[in-house]
């Protein structure tokens, strides 16, 4: 049972990930992406995917990775082991069993949901280093400086490209897109490049010295 909240200190890698796509502005980040180099990691919720099927086949084809983010978005805290095990179960099959990475929904429960998630073929559970609360923050230039703070080899950011059905917060991305347009450039500016979880946690340390 893996729960990563950080990849190693490889040099100059970092992984901004996605959570609740895909939606409406996925393919700009995508667009971006495809301009600045690097990729991303998106987790997806399966009841997102319906009527943007075109929008996930194209993640995957431009070399992102997909993890699993549940189909329904339960608070964990409130759900038992049999429901968490049917969501999480759920969103696999609609991505055709392919994800290993698994996000719980909040960040909640992560051991637990880490446990159920395990048996259902998703061996880590990934949580963040930086978290620029895009969800609720609308500021384009507070959500990029809180990126480009937190930057460190390893970091794993926790961004945003759709929302749960049900939500509280307002209902758009726009914000992130933006953020990611001044984040970007200066990330490599900077000599950090965006890779897949996948690779960031498969990625050798620094060595000391």
């Amino acid at each position: 049972m893996s729960v990563v909240s950080q990849g190693p200190a490889a040099a100059g890698l970092v992984a901004l990930t996605f959570d609740d796509g895909p939606g409406p502005q996925t393919p700009d980040i995508l667009d971006l992406f495809r301009q600045h180099g690097g990729h991303g990691t998106f987790f997806v919720l399966g009841e997102s995917v319906e009527g943007r099927e075109e929008i996930l086949g194209r993640t995957i084809a431009e070399g992102h990775e997909i993890g699993n983010h549940t189909f329904s978005h339960p608070h964990a805290m409130d759900a038992t082991d049999d429901e968490l095990a049917h969501d999480i179960a759920r969103c696999q099959r609609l991505l055709g069993h392919a994800p290993v990475l698994f996000r719980p929904p909040y960040g909640e429960d992560a051991l637990r949901c880490s446990r159920i998630a395990e048996a259902r073929m998703l061996p880590t559970t990934v949580l963040w280093s930086v978290d620029p609360s895009d969800w609720l923050e609308r500021d384009p230039q507070a959500i990029a400086t809180v990126i480009l703070d937190g930057l460190a080899p390893g970091a794993i950011v926790d961004l945003h490209d759709c929302w749960p059905r049900h939500t509280s917060t307002e209902a758009d991305r726009t914000p992130t897109v933006e953020a990611l347009r001044i984040a970007l450039p200066e990330m490599g500016a900077r000599g950090y490049r965006s890779v897949t979880v996948s690779e960031l946690l498969a990625a050798a340390p620094i060595a000391p010295g």
